[in-house]
Formats: C-alpha cells, structure tokens, sequence
C-alpha cells in the first residue's frame, strides 16, 4: 500500500543510468511503417479464441477499480463509458475472418475508454506467431521534437536521439529539420500545429486532462512503442512540417527499429520503463553548456531525481524533482539529501519554489515525506478506497489485519477491518460495489525512514511562500504530492507546458492521485495465466483511489481521479524545464513574482489557500488566515487554517480534530493499541464527522479511567482503614492485658 508504482512514458529506452548505454541496441527494421503495420494486419492465426480472451480480460477488470464508477460519471474532458459491456458487445463482431492485430487494437481503444494512464495492458507474443511477435520488441522514431516559444510560435528541431544513436542515414530529412530548427511552422499535416498536438493526443493518449495529453504528446511523438500505441497503416503515412518562411514543405518518415531481444527492456512493462526513460532521454538531450551557464546545486541524490540550491543573489530556495521514484539502494542516499535539503533551507526566511518536470510518480511514503518537508505546517492524511471483492480479500488481509507499524491498524480478522473500515453510503449514487476507506497513516513511522529526522517546529513556511510548478502532466504519487497541497491550501500551484491557449482555470494540475496494484496481485486472479498464454499481459491496474482530506465520507465523494484541481498562475513557457541558467532564472524570477504578488492579491477561484494572520486564530492549538475574496483580493474574513502537533485539520467541519493515531503512538492512560483502536473505530466515519463526539467518547474514557482510579482508591483507602482499626483493637488488647497483670 505504501506505493504508487509508477506509469509508463512511452518514449524509448529503458535504461536509467549513462554508464549503461552499450548493452542497448537498436536493429533497423522498416521505413515503410505502412507496409510493416499491414504485415502485422495480414497475419491469421486460425486457433486462437478471441472470445476467450475477452473473457479473461473482464476478469482482470472485474478488480479495476473504477470499473463501476465509469459508468456513472463523466465531465468536459470524457464521457461515460461500460467497458464490461463494451467488451462483451465486440464478442458480436468476431468471426473466422477477426485478424490479431486488428483484434488487439480494438481491445486498447476499448480499454483506452477510461481514460486512465495507470492501465498497462499491451501484448507480449504468442508462441509460434514469429512475424507478429515483432510487435513487443518495435519502437518508432521520428527525426523531431516539438518545442513553443513564450510567443506561442511552433518550432521543430532535431530529435538528438537519432544523432546519438547514428541513425541520421534513415531520415533523410534530418539535415533539413537542422538548418530550419529556427524557423516558425506554420502547418503540421496540414493541421495548425496546436491542433495536430491535440488532435493525436485526443485519440492515442488516455489521460483525462488536455494540458496533460498536450504535454505528453510532445514527450512521446520522437519516439514510443508500438505496442502501446498500435496505430493503423493509414495513420502512419508521412508527416509533413510547412514553414510560414516561404512555405517551405519538408517531409519527414517514420523509422521502426528493433530492439534487441537479449535487453531485458524487451519485457518490461510500464512499471519498469517510466522514470528510465524520461531520465535516459533527459541525459541524451542536454545541450552542452559553458560552465558558466550550469546551474549550481547545493545537494542532488545519486539518481538526479532531487536536487535543491539557495540562490542568495534571488533569495530564494528551489527544489528541482523529475520522479517520487528511488532505486531500493539508493533509499539512503535520498535520505541523506531531503534532510540536507531541508537543513538548508531553514538557514534563510527566503521563499521556497519547488520545479516538478515529467514527474511520472513513483513511491506514495517519499511523497507524504516531501509534502510534509516542503510544507512543514501540513498535517493532513490522505484517504483511499479498496473495493471489497474475493480477489481483494487476502490482499487486504495481508495489509490490515494484525499490527502493521506503518500503517498503525490492528484487526484481529478480516471481518472486523470490514466492519470498522466499510462504506455504509454508495458513491455518486448509483455505485453498486462495496469499497472500505482506508486512511494512510504517518510513514515517518517506517523503519526506513524513522532516520530522517526532521525538526517540524522550526521555521514556518507561510503557504503564499511557497510555490509549486507543475506541467499538469504531474502523475500518480507526485498528483498525490500537489492535490494534497491545494486541498490544504499549502502552497501557491502555478502551470506551465501544456496547452498554450489554456487558461489557469482549464488546467489540471496534476493526474490520477490513485495507487495501483501490479502483476504480484493480478497474476493471483482466475484465468490471468491464460490471458498470457493468448499474448497479453495486464502489468497493473488502477486500486486504491485518493479522496479530498475529510473526515466525512458519508456525503457522495468523488474519488480526486475524477476531479479537476487549476492551478492558481499559468506561466507563460511551454516546453519541459531544462537544466540551463537562462530557464532556470525564468523560473526563479516568475516564483518571486508571484510571491510578491500574492501579498495583496490572490486566486478568486481557490478558497483553500490563506493569508496567516494571528487575528484569525481560533484557539490554542488552530490558527486561520484570511479568505482571498470574490475579486481577488485578500478579504478580511477569518477561517480556521491549520492545527499543532496532535491535531488533523478536517476540511468538511473546518475545524482541529485530536488525531487518534497520536494517542495510539504515545500511548496515553496505558490502553493498548488495539483497546484505542477498538474505541475509535467502532463508529469511525461518524466519529470522525463530529467534533463533538470526539469529546465525548475522550470524557467518556477519561471519566472511566477516573472512576477506576478512585474505586481503587477508595478500596485501598478502606483496607487500609481496616487494617488500621485491628492494629489499634490488637493495641487496646494488649494494653488491657498488661494492665490485668
């Protein structure tokens, strides 16, 4: 649980580290993509039982977990969608005459229909079906990358992949995409440039957002995997560049290559491939740089994932991070770096600007770490669902039931966590699945992680000091790092890349806060065995979905999948961050500015974010701020904001809880883990609805607790009265006696 592994970016290679580049190699296999893609359409394979592979794949899905949800909830991004039915009705149109890959690219679009990037279905060959086989191990690249300038004006320059892997002699076109990489482009296909970008995003991309596919379209057009996105042979005719400069027409092939089948890049799947790619094609893109124009870091991690530097001249702190995702061996060495990172930054008062570039997740406890680091008044815990199904039991039996330390949860069976941690109410309405609720506890309490130690009381970090920049294509655990800063109301979110003509209301600041479960889990369901053995493979699926941070889940809550959440400041650069000093100082000088900005004037859409004033605390241990008003102003209305130590801030009441858990970890009046828990959780939603309730049941056990303490010392008391009335009858006794002598 304590994972969002990550998604896959279809670009190209799947190697992470430089040092590592000679053991990948790349075959030429066809210029003519047409005419490849229709020897894979050509292939029959007279055995094979379609209809039985159908099946399996709704038993997969049958463990998705939006399945239900889709069919009841759509917005302005996409539509409602059954995919059980879809996939039933495609039965209809298999017959004798149904070719594979045709097949197989009916089954991506059926499946694409949710929307949902965290999917890695795709397929991985059948025993026998040599020439279609192919189709795991092929990569297409095209000779350009797409780049906007501050002007919203297209260029296409060289995609410095082909130049790396001398490949320059398969695209005859690339001397010219050099000589011309200055001029503007006027049509893509015939197509405004936007809209090309739009257009193949809207029909190749799954992601729920524009700016997202607007973003991720540029990252993959250079090169992607065939497999995930099996194109038909008409859309792979030649893609044509006119330059407004004379229209000037140049047109550019696509080039498929083979990857050798000895990599073990072969066989991985989104999981594996994600963080490795982007930062491979990060490493072979840089433009090499004076030492003058390098950026200076303070503190990088081993993988480059993490880096930060205080800029005195600015006065400012930055945080640059491009993955939440970290090799096992290298957990110490991150370690090492948040904790230098942080240190440093509490030498200074300066504002902190944190950069996110193509984050395609990763680890769910470096996020809550990160979160907690960058903001360190945050003191919220997220929510998560889990459907209750039989496949889904053991799993959650091996996760919640005994003491789990980071998760603090003890149950003694399955059926008391059913019982504590079940959704009596239905979501959106017509929901037909049960699900528990799950809430994520403190993993500052891991073993790994209880060495980072980190002093929370030091300086505070307003929330209008700190500025997050995210390209909307922020994914997975890092959507779960930016949706929980702005449903607190942690930090300033400010867009960039994406689509040009997109507004900040229109832009999505992250995508699929959901945590996935992989092929450890899935290869445990019926049939799942089969379904590889007919060529495809599900790597992972979308489990355990994020809600906004209440106590309440007795409302109808939309899982945050489904929700937008704009970014408060579009800024105006349109490509990926890259590691330059001229970017970088765009970068720096737009979070000043809007630092300043954010003193008097704010977000009229964004009700979360506050101005901390100590007028508006409500009491000891809750602190408020002013509301930004209907014009974008500071109003002078107060709101609760935030909570000490101890507390949780509940979004539904607006106001402190006391945080079960710490009474649990600090174990007050002696009670075990499992007695608090047992009182806490035996009415947990409606518990954590009501403030008062919370006083109550914390009197009602302190009051017991009391009343033992005084029956015991009443009973005490009157033992000692007793035996102190003996000793003196003994006494009297002997007296008389002595007397009688």
């Amino acid at each position: 649980m304590n994972k969002f592994l990550i998604f896959q970016i279809q670009i190209i290679l799947t190697l992470f580290k430089i040092n590592l580049l000679q053991k990948i190699k790349f075959k030429y296999l066809e210029s003519n993509i047409p005419h490849l893609i229709s020897e894979y359409y050509n292939v029959i394979l007279p055995n094979y039982n379609f209809i039985d592979t159908i099946d399996y794949i709704k038993e997969i899905f049958s463990q998705y977990a939006f399945i239900d949800i889709l069919k009841y909830h759509q917005n302005k991004n996409f539509n409602k969608t059954d995919i059980m039915k879809k996939l039933e009705d495609y039965k209809k149109e298999i017959n004798n005459q149904t070719k594979f890959y045709d097949f197989y690219r009916n089954i991506i679009k059926i499946i694409g229909t949710a929307h949902d990037q965290h999917i890695d279905i795709s397929f991985t060959g059948i025993d026998g079906a040599q020439k279609l086989n192919e189709l795991k191990d092929v990569f297409i690249m095209l000779p350009i990358k797409i780049e906007i300038d501050e002007n919203k004006k297209t260029k296409i320059v060289p995609n410095t992949v082909i130049e790396y892997y001398q490949f320059e002699n398969y695209f005859p076109s690339y001397e010219k995409i050099k000589n011309n990489s200055e001029k503007i482009v006027d049509k893509i296909n015939g197509k405004d440039p936007f809209d090309f970008i739009r257009d193949f995003g809207k029909e190749f991309l799954t992601f729920k957002n524009k700016n997202a596919k607007f973003t991720y379209t540029k990252i993959l057009l250079p090169i992607f995997r065939l497999k995930y996105i099996p194109m038909s042979p008409e859309e792979f005719n030649n893609f044509t560049i006119t330059y407004k400069e004379g229209n000037e027409e140049i047109t550019v092939n696509y080039v498929a290559f083979l990857i050798e089948t000895n990599n073990n890049v072969s066989n991985e799947n989104k999981i594996e491939t994600t963080v490795k790619n982007i930062k491979f094609y990060r490493e072979i893109s840089k433009k090499k740089l004076k030492e003058e124009d390098e950026i200076k870091w303070n503190y990088s991690n081993i993988e480059g994932s993490l880096k930060c530097k205080v800029d005195h001249n600015k006065e400012a702190n930055i945080y640059y991070q491009n993955s939440f995702y970290i090799e096992d061996n290298n957990i110490n060495d991150l370690i090492k770096i948040l904790k230098s990172c942080y240190d440093l930054f509490q030498e200074n008062d300066y504002p902190i600007f944190v950069i996110e570039d193509t984050n395609g997740g990763g680890y769910l406890f470096y996020s809550e770490i990160f979160t907690r680091i960058v903001q360190n008044i945050y003191n919220q815990k997220n929510y998560f669902s889990i459907m209750i199904t039989n496949s889904t039991k053991k799993l959650n039996e091996n996760e919640f039931v005994g003491f789990n330390n980071e998760l603090g949860y003890y149950y003694d069976n399955y059926e008391q966590y059913l019982k504590y941690n079940k959704i009596n109410e239905t979501f959106l309405g017509e929901i037909n699945i049960e699900r528990t609720i799950q809430r994520e506890l403190d993993v500052l309490n891991t073993e790994d992680i209880k060495r980072l130690i980190i002093n929370y009381s030091k300086k505070l970090r307003k929330p209008t000091d700190i500025v997050v920049f995210t390209d909307g294509f922020s994914f997975s655990a890092t959507s779960l790092f930016i949706k929980s800063l702005q449903n607190f109301g942690g930090a300033i979110i400010v867009g960039y890349n994406g689509d040009p003509e997109s507004e900040a209301i229109d832009f999505d600041a992250s995508q699929s806060p959901t945590f996935i479960q992989g092929q450890d889990f899935l290869k445990n369901i019926n049939n799942y065995d089969k379904l590889v053995k007919n060529g495809f493979t599900v790597g992972q699926i979308s489990y355990g979905p994020s809600y906004k941070n209440s106590y309440n889940y007795n409302i109808k809550s939309i899982p945050q999948e489904f929700e937008e959440f704009p970014v408060d400041e579009r800024m105006k650069f349109y490509n990926s961050f890259e590691e330059t000093l001229d970017i970088y100082n765009k970068f720096v000088q737009k979070g000043l500015d809007i630092v300043d900005k954010y003193i008097t004037n704010c977000n009229k859409y964004n009700k979360n974010l506050k101005l901390l004033n100590e007028t508006c605390n409500v009491n000891a241990y809750t602190y408020g701020g002013f509301v930004c008003d209907d014009k974008g102003n500071w109003s002078s209305e107060c709101q609760p904001f935030y909570c000490d130590a101890g507390y949780y801030f509940d979004n539904y009441t607006k106001s402190c809880l006391l945080d079960p858990i710490n009474i649990t970890y600090e174990n007050i009046i002696n009670l075990t883990i499992y007695q608090i828990n047992e009182i806490i959780l035996n009415d947990q939603i409606d518990y954590f609805k009501d403030k008062k309730n919370l006083y109550k049941y914390l009197f009602i056990i302190i009051s017991l607790i009391l009343i033992i303490i005084i029956v015991i010392l009443v009973i005490k008391i009157y033992k000692l009265k007793k035996k102190r009335d003996k000793q003196i009858k003994n006494l009297s006794l002997i007296y008389t006696e002595s007397i009688k002598i």
